[in-house]
């Protein structure tokens, strides 16, 4: 498992356009441009996004990923525990694509696709950090869960912030204050309407 310190802002085109020019001279690309669909899984009644409202720690995500809608899917899971953020990530052979995936059990619990999440993400670092920065947010409903596909997109921007080395005064490239923010939260609110 990969421990993680990472930390999101949520911004309009035009602070993106800001903050660009702040790390203009000091960033350098890392990766070409992904597209990245998730597969948010849940139970019947929501129980991991109703955690993840409402405990501080103690929760866990789960989603399958696939990047360019091509090669590998990968199985990940992001536990929030006492002891600090971890992600799990193991790649599953028998799905080609997310459509496929259906139910199954994970720590005694029914899950099923309850989301599906779309979005570009560029990756940078600047200084001590690595920077990925998703643009274009589509959220989609789940087959499992309604009748006809219902789909939102947002003008978001989540950019998001994750140490590179073992220096961990991350906090000293920040642009504004860092906020709690969730892909799968929020578009399932946009979705299904639930709060």
């Amino acid at each position: 498992m990969e421990a993680r310190k990472e930390y999101k802002f949520v911004l309009n085109s035009y602070e993106l356009q800001n903050f660009l020019q702040i790390i203009d001279k000091s960033q350098e690309p890392l990766f070409n441009q992904r597209f990245i669909e998730s597969l948010y899984m849940d139970t019947v009644g929501y129980k991991l996004y109703t955690d993840s409202n409402f405990n501080d720690v103690d929760k866990f995500k789960v989603r399958f990923r696939q990047y360019d809608k091509k090669g590998p899917i990968f199985l990940e899971t992001k536990y929030n525990k006492a002891t600090g953020r971890l992600k799990k990530s193991v790649e599953i052979k028998k799905y080609v694509n997310l459509d496929e995936i259906n139910n199954f059990f994970y720590h005694n619990l029914f899950l099923m696709p309850a989301l599906k999440v779309s979005y570009t993400r560029n990756y940078v670092k600047y200084k001590n950090t690595r920077i990925t920065i998703d643009k274009n947010l589509k959220f989609t409903s789940s087959k499992q869960r309604t009748r006809t596909s219902y789909c939102y997109k947002s003008n978001l921007i989540v950019v998001e912030y994750k140490l590179l080395n073992d220096d961990t005064n991350i906090e000293k490239n920040f642009f504004k204050n860092p906020v709690s923010f969730s892909k799968y939260n929020y578009g399932l609110g946009k979705v299904y309407s639930i709060n």
